[in-house]
């Protein structure tokens, strides 16, 4: 989808980049990614089908599953052959990083598994329809960013807000096109 494409396009081609990626690899990487998607709950285009069709959202999450881990597997497959065959080593770009420098890093990755299971929880659980679920996310983000990066200013927060608001604005037009 358009939003998995410009959420992991963002920050994954500068990285791919930066360690020696070709561009056709980085960018080919991210499109395939992209369409994984419509598959891996929570999904959109999911929700609005099964709104349409009067379809279990949580049968269709769960239906969506497998396949996209499958795709995600071969996708995983694919690259790793494309990079060999096509003579590059990649194996070096992660091995710059120790046990313990792995491990600093976890309490940073900690609250955004948090924000995901809380959604997932929500979701899953019956507690909340799918648009009560985002709702719960975007609250979610927001304690993290004002306890977590300790972001109090409302000058600041406003401009974190009005950059997501463009961002999904552009995304729903694209997807309006």
């Amino acid at each position: 989808s358009p939003a998995t494409c410009a959420a992991i396009g963002k920050m994954g081609i500068p990285e791919m980049r930066q360690r020696g990626y070709p561009d056709g690899l980085a960018s080919g990487a991210i499109a395939a990614g992209g369409t994984l998607g419509i598959l891996i709950p929570p999904s959109i285009t999911m929700i609005v089908y099964g709104i349409a069709t009067e379809t279990s959202i949580g049968r269709l999450f769960i239906a969506g599953l497998l396949p996209g881990l499958m795709l995600t597997a071969l996708f995983m497959a694919w690259s790793l052959f494309a990079a060999h065959r096509g003579g590059y080593n990649f194996r070096d770009a992660a091995a710059g990083f120790s046990l313990a420098q792995k491990l600093e890093v976890l309490p940073r990755v900690l609250p955004f598994l948090a924000i995901i299971a809380g959604v997932l929880f929500v979701l899953y659980g019956g507690v909340a329809t799918p648009s009560e679920a985002a709702g719960v996310g975007a609250l979610l983000c927001l304690v993290l960013v004002a306890i977590i990066y300790r972001i109090w200013q409302p000058e600041r927060i406003w401009r974190i807000i009005s950059d997501s608001m463009r961002e999904s604005v552009m995304i729903l037009m694209i997807i309006a096109a």
